[in-house]
């Protein structure tokens, strides 16, 4: 039986450790429309102490109006961080109240919606 090397390995003798995809398995998972792109390598930056995050869910009622067309409503902190950021979805979709659908508290919120 011949063992295939894992796809995912760490790299050594870097600063900073990072997780590379290899790029046969890479071009497995890529996209057909994606034809000429020259990605070899993805990396992805590992935390080792990752901040920690407060999301908090709200009644859009209770804190908009009971007029509201907000589905929900949380509010996401980092570390300690004083800026909190609110996280709506109505009918555009998610978005920060502040940043934009573009805003890293939106994965955070839509995660925390997604049931357990």
């Amino acid at each position: 039986m011949i063992r295939q090397p894992h796809p995912l390995c760490l790299s050594g003798g870097r600063a900073s450790p990072t997780l590379t995809l290899d790029s046969v398995h890479l071009a497995l998972l890529r996209d057909s429309r994606c034809i000429g792109d020259t990605l070899s390598q993805h990396f992805v930056q590992l935390e080792f102490f990752p901040e920690p995050r407060h999301i908090e869910a709200v009644d859009p009622r209770v804190a908009i109006g009971p007029d509201t067309r907000v589905a929900a409503l949380f509010r996401v902190r980092y570390g300690n961080a004083r800026q909190v950021h609110e996280v709506y979805r109505d009918r555009h979709g998610w978005y920060c109240a502040e940043h934009g659908p573009g805003c890293s508290a939106v994965s955070d919120a839509v995660d925390a919606a997604k049931p357990r």
